[in-house]
């Protein structure tokens, strides 16, 4: 029954419209039956005894319809056969409760546009005092958990965190009316509640912005509900102490809110908010069925996310197979560094990425490759640059950006050379040691790297660093290959080679080539008599000296124990008759030291050979060179002797025939 002042305003809205046969409300009770709850009728108070009106009474559609179509279709007014009335109104109450107004009169002249209006005004007073006596409408539990289960089903088939928050703030008007609506969802670092999706339908929320309100675990009431997992009722959310004035939207003297937390097994994943304007307008009834919704919403975003991690699973497979398969496809360092670079841009979505080699000797950053970017340098002395200090000697990575911390001068410098406003870096991490930086440029500040992310930076950096020191492994064996140890020179291997290329490419270009062999004379004496040592420091003093004594473009390796070949491309038999004088002074102007205190000089016997007229093939070449080197040793023997002691002022010159060196 309604209050004595609810009674006299209904009886004041009978006489104001002329509903001289009577005014009736009913109010639904929560299953879809319309129950009546205070008539009045020819100015007297009528006792609500009669039946409730359900939708099978239904005749007619409401004068307002549409609003609460899925509970009330249309009404018939059950009253007395003896008595029907000459004219009917009805009105929907604005109010959440699924309220019927409907006004009689004796006459059949129907109710005028003023009359409407005058009853809509004393509705809404009407409805504030049917709102206190009553409280908030019942639920029609069996029509909501369709509608729930409606939109459960909808949003298992989205396949993004962000269309299902969407789809919550835009569906759950089916299930609880509200002015605006919130999703939150907790970030990768447990702490940041993000705002994902959030619909606002009064325009006291239209300057909520993301930025705005996004909060922390535990701040405000959202913050609250996300660190608690309680579910909450604010009848009015100004007087709350837990609540907090988010920017951009209007200070509310009265607001209730509605709040669930989603929640996925035993872990709180977000948060729904609702919010309408006046005080008290949510009942227990909405805030578990807002549980329910909230409920499927955390599967439903749980599944968003599976489905996410396993396309960015894939995609990091993807990246991490492309980065090993460029790895295994080139062998030069920097090039390869400069694919790598290529890579990880793509793969970090940066504008720029450098990629620069610790030398750990000089303690200075090499450049090495870059994409985005030219190949920046000089070489940086990490002893001056704090940050990258920190990040290879403790294998760590940083994120610099201005916006967020103070960084140093030398940091800032940095950054502009680069042409960037932020940047992070990652080590090169191989075998468990540092070997270099990557440097990841961002053009714009205020990019945020969630914790998988950069480990899976982390992981590719390193994937990167590995390649790169294959590369480098295998250059080094590739040298050790095609250089002699002893000498620093190039091997009889490469020697071969380079006599097969240079053979065919003399042939096609039809350009000179010619080999000068180079013997030393009488040289296993000095092993002999002074040691294998000894002899080797003197093979690497007559190395340098043929290398300083031929031109740049000219080829000098070993071909036996003591035995050298100058290989000249583009040189004639004059031109290389000069180079052959040169480098046999060269020879054999060196004064050798051993350990005795005594000195040594040697000479040497060469012999020329020239392509195409001693030979087209290298072998031919090699082998006419060889002649000419003897035919020249067997001159000098008869001549003289080649190797004499002498003390330390006192060179001597040797000659005998060749031998190899131990």
């Amino acid at each position: 029954m309604l209050n004595a002042e609810a009674t006299a305003a209904l009886k004041h809205l009978a006489l104001a419209v002329d509903a001289d046969h009577g005014v009736h409300l009913y109010v639904d009770r929560g299953d879809g039956v319309l129950e009546l709850m205070a008539s009045v009728r020819d100015g007297q108070t009528v006792d609500p005894s009669a039946e409730p009106l359900d939708d099978a009474k239904a005749a007619e559609q409401d004068e307002e319809g549409g609003l609460f179509r899925r509970w009330l279709p249309g009404v018939h007014e059950p009253v007395p056969a003896t008595h029907q009335p000459g004219a009917v109104a009805r009105l929907t109450l604005p109010d959440e409760r699924v309220g019927l107004l409907v006004m009689e009169r004796v006459r059949r002249e129907p109710f005028s546009d003023d009359d409407l209006a005058i009853a809509r005004v004393q509705a809404r007073q009407l409805v504030s005092k049917v709102s206190t006596r009553l409280g908030p409408r019942p639920i029609a539990w069996s029509a909501q958990l369709e509608a729930v289960q409606s939109v459960a089903a909808q949003l298992t088939r989205l396949s993004s965190v962000e269309a299902v928050s969407a789809a919550l703030c835009s569906h759950t008007q089916r299930v609880v009316a509200f002015d605006n609506a919130r999703v939150y969802v907790v970030r990768e670092d447990d702490r940041t509640l993000e705002p994902v999706a959030f619909r606002p339908h009064a325009r006291e929320y239209h300057g909520e912005s993301v930025a705005s309100l996004r909060v922390t675990v535990g701040q405000g009431i959202t913050g609250w509900v996300a660190a608690t997992g309680q579910p909450l009722i604010i009848d009015d959310a100004s007087q709350d102490p837990r609540a907090v004035h988010v920017p951009g939207s209007t200070e509310l003297a009265e607001e209730s809110m509605l709040l669930a937390p989603l929640r996925s097994e035993s872990r709180i994943i977000g948060v729904v908010v609702l919010s309408r304007l006046g005080l008290a307008r949510f009942s227990d009834d909405e805030l578990r069925l807002l549980g329910v919704l909230a409920d499927q919403a955390a599967v439903a975003i749980e599944n968003a996310r599976l489905l996410a991690e396993r396309d960015r699973h894939v995609a990091e497979l993807a990246a991490l197979l492309d980065i090993s398969q460029a790895g295994g496809g080139a062998s030069d360092e920097r090039d390869l560094a400069n694919v790598l670079a290529g890579k990880l841009r793509q793969a970090a979505h940066m504008d720029a990425c450098l990629i620069s080699r610790w030398d750990g000797e000089t303690g200075k950053l090499v450049p090495l490759g870059a994409h985005g970017r030219p190949l920046i340098g000089p070489n940086r002395d990490v002893a001056v640059h704090k940050t990258l200090r920190r990040v290879l000697l403790s294998d760590e990575c940083v994120w610099l950006d201005p916006g967020v911390d103070t960084l140093e001068q030398v940091e800032l410098s940095r950054l502009h050379q680069l042409g960037g406003a932020a940047t992070l870096l990652l080590p090169l991490s191989a075998a468990g040691r540092v070997t270099g930086l990557v440097e990841l440029i961002a053009e714009t500040t205020g990019r945020r790297f969630h914790d998988g992310e950069t480990a899976l930076l982390r992981t590719m950096a390193n994937q990167v660093a590995s390649a790169l020191e294959n590369a480098r492994l295998m250059r080094q064996l590739r040298d050790a290959a095609e250089t002699d140890l002893v000498t620093g020179v190039y091997s009889h291997r490469h020697l071969q080679d380079r006599v097969r290329q240079e053979t065919a490419r003399a042939a096609r270009a039809r350009s000179p080539l010619s080999v000068l062999m180079v013997d030393l004379d009488d040289f296993k004496r000095i092993n002999d008599e002074h040691g294998h040592q000894a002899g080797d420091r003197v093979l690497r003093a007559i190395a340098g000296a043929l290398r300083a004594a031929v031109r740049t473009s000219d080829v000098v390796a070993r071909y036996g124990g003591d035995e050298f070949v100058v290989l000249m491309p583009d040189t004639d038999a004059e031109e290389a008759a000069a180079v052959a004088a040169r480098a046999e002074t060269a020879v054999a102007e060196l004064r050798h030291p051993m350990a005795d205190g005594t000195t040594v000089q040697i000479t040497c016997s060469v012999g020329l050979a020239l392509h195409p007229r001693d030979g087209r093939s290298g072998k031919e070449l090699l082998r006419a060179a060889d002649a000419g080197m003897y035919r020249h040793k067997r001159a000098r023997v008869a001549e003289r002797g080649a190797y004499q002691r002498a003390p330390a002022n006192a060179p001597t010159s040797t000659g005998s025939t060749p031998h190899d060196s131990a």
